[in-house]
């Protein structure tokens, strides 16, 4: 797991509220020290800060002008869809080979013509 801040890393509220709450039943405490941890920190698995970071990257374009509104929403629905995939424990190379694509695709749209490197 990787200790993230919220705030700084994604000052996007919708974004941050995304994954704050499945993680608010789950972080009440540090992993068994029963230390609290701060409003602002949770405890996120690989495929959920790729989630994260992909999420961020549709904004980042969008509000660029790189991606259209259609193609951000589009492109937020398949996010949606691997997070439900994460969500009821889908086969971890599964998920990382739908957020690979989705990234692909990210970049595709946002830089049309471009090879990725």
């Amino acid at each position: 797991m990787t200790s993230v801040n919220l705030t700084s890393a994604f000052p996007d509220p919708v974004a941050c509220s995304k994954l704050r709450k499945p993680l608010d039943q789950t972080n009440s405490a540090d992993a068994g020290t029963g230390a609290a941890q701060p409003d602002d920190q949770v405890q996120l698995s690989p495929a959920a800060l790729r989630e994260a970071i992909l999420g961020a990257h549709i904004k980042r374009n969008e509000h660029a002008g790189k991606l259209t509104a259609d193609q951000a929403q589009q492109l937020s629905a398949q996010l949606d869809t691997i997070q439900q995939d994460i969500d009821s424990g889908s086969d971890p190379a599964t998920i990382n080979q739908l957020q690979n694509q989705l990234r692909l695709q990210i970049y595709q749209n946002a830089n049309p013509g471009a090879t990725p490197a």
